[in-house]
């Protein structure tokens, strides 16, 4: 019967566990010391090797035999078992089947039975994070104060749902995303022991969808052997995948970095029309600008790119500058995340492309500073960073005018100052004795009231308000008048 190349492949030792070298340090270091914990925890993104450490961490608590390096044998009876599953020392359980409080009730009631042979009892939990709050409580004591020789191994993608006072009584672990070098050495590996002509930038491809996951990339894998026999090149895997091949991405950048909308617009059409994902494509046409802006700033060596790629990005990315790359990232990532909520279409995809091309000709802000200082302090103007586009041409900067005259300047004119200045005033501004103290009038003015009325004026504006705030203002002015003219004020 045919196994697939995931579980054909999957780890039997420590040295098989890639891209977690802390973690496998650390439990060798317990199985040296002689210290191990009764339950540990190993969280982490899907395909990343939980189960699998858990595994090969039992088969070498439980060995007979192991190496100087602490490694399982994988030769005796324990490790056989524990290899085809049919160990009665090491029991896995499917969290997610099994997550009631009645299932947790016969784990705990299997947990006094002795292992046979003097060895541990181990339970291996897949996907605890699925039982219940009830089931978790139930396990808590036991979990605490398991009996001699019982460990429990726990894995899961979501250790937030895990109740906190679990994980206090577990070791964790934490597996991190597999490097993409590191998946593409395992796929060359897989290759040659079945003796399979793999082009490098096909397995790049295939690790590069697998998102750090090494199952779902020797699932990828598995499935592109499956399509047709011979030799499996990039556009092969491409096609299988439904992925656009490194080839189209490049003519994509290039009609952008030309300006032309009508090949844009044409290329847009059919890659809807050919039935491909296009939230895949996207994802690949920014993997794709990334790739050009980590080249541009020489940062390229997580992406793992072989000679011939490397190559190729090199002789492409001097035509786009850095603030440009970031856009184009920054816009197509826009695009995805609205594509959750409104479908994209041939339209939004062919939208898309216009807009990287005004993005291409726009001249960034800090390059037209640039251009400015140099103008006016009479320097050349610098030469673009983008040789493919000439840059719009600064508008002229005119000289400045001449300054103009000042006006002539006014001298104040000194207004003689009065006889006597009234420094204070009471409430009442009539002046008492006090103010007119040392003042001799000349003359005695008097001051005629009328006996009648003045005529009432008709006028648009309000009246004053009430206080005789008119006649109390002529007074004062008549007083004042008086004390100007020196003399004295008298009504009649």
């Amino acid at each position: 019967m045919y196994q697939v190349i995931a579980r054909r492949f999957r780890p039997q030792t420590f040295k098989e566990l890639l891209g977690h070298e802390a973690v496998v340090q650390t439990l060798k270091n317990s199985l040296k010391n002689n210290r191990l914990a009764q339950a540990y925890l190993f969280s982490g993104p899907r395909g990343t090797g939980k189960t699998s450490t858990a595994r090969v961490f039992a088969k070498a608590i439980n060995c007979d035999t192991r190496t100087p390096d602490f490694e399982p044998c994988n030769q005796c009876a324990s490790c056989h078992d524990i290899k085809v599953g049919q160990s009665l020392d090491v029991i896995e359980i499917d969290g997610a089947s099994n997550r009631g409080i009645d299932d947790v009730r016969k784990i705990i009631e299997t947990v006094a039975i002795a292992a046979s042979a003097g060895r541990h009892r181990i339970y291996i939990i897949d996907e605890v994070h699925m039982l219940t709050k009830e089931a978790f409580n139930a396990l808590l004591k036991t979990l605490e104060e398991p009996p001699p020789k019982v460990l429990f191994l726990f894995a899961t993608t979501e250790p937030h749902k895990v109740l906190p006072t679990i994980i206090s009584r577990c070791q964790r672990f934490q597996l991190v995303r597999i490097p993409l070098a590191t998946i593409v050495q395992k796929l060359k590996m897989i290759a040659a022991s079945l003796n399979l002509n793999v082009d490098e930038e096909a397995l790049q491809l295939i690790a590069k969808q697998a998102e750090g996951g090494l199952r779902d990339a020797e699932s990828l894998f598995d499935q592109i052997i499956g399509y047709e026999e011979g030799a499996i090149t990039s556009e092969k895997a491409a096609r299988i995948l439904g992925l656009p091949s490194i080839d189209s991405l490049f003519q994509i950048s290039r009609l952008i970095l030309e300006g032309n909308y009508s090949e844009t617009a044409k290329l847009a059409q059919s890659i809807y029309l050919s039935g491909r994902d296009l939230g895949y494509f996207l994802e690949n046409l920014t993997d794709h600008f990334r790739s050009l802006l980590l080249v541009k700033l020489q940062a390229h060596e997580p992406l793992a790119l072989t000679a011939p790629l490397l190559k190729r990005y090199n002789e492409e990315q001097p035509l786009f500058d850095t603030e440009t790359l970031i856009a184009f990232i920054e816009h197509t990532l826009k695009v995805q995340s609205e594509s959750r909520h409104e479908p994209l279409n041939a339209l939004r995809l062919e939208a898309l492309f216009y807009k990287l091309i005004r993005l291409q000709k726009t001249v960034p802000l800090g390059q037209l500073i640039e251009r400015l200082e140099a103008l006016e302090k009479g320097n050349p103007m610098p030469v673009a960073t983008k040789p493919a586009v000439a840059a719009p041409v600064a508008p002229p900067i005119r000289a400045p005018e001449p300054p103009k005259p000042a006006p002539p300047k006014i001298e104040p004119v000194s207004i003689p100052k009065p006889a006597a200045v009234i420094e204070s005033f009471s409430i009442d501004p009539t002046p008492d004795e006090k103010d007119l103290k040392g003042m001799k009038p000349k003359k005695e003015v008097v001051v005629t009231t009328p006996s009648t009325p003045p005529p009432v004026v008709v006028s648009s504006t309000p009246p004053p308000p009430s206080g005789e705030l008119p006649t109390a203002k002529l007074d004062t002015l008549l007083h004042f008048a008086a004390i100007e003219l020196e003399g004295r004020i008298t009504k009649k």
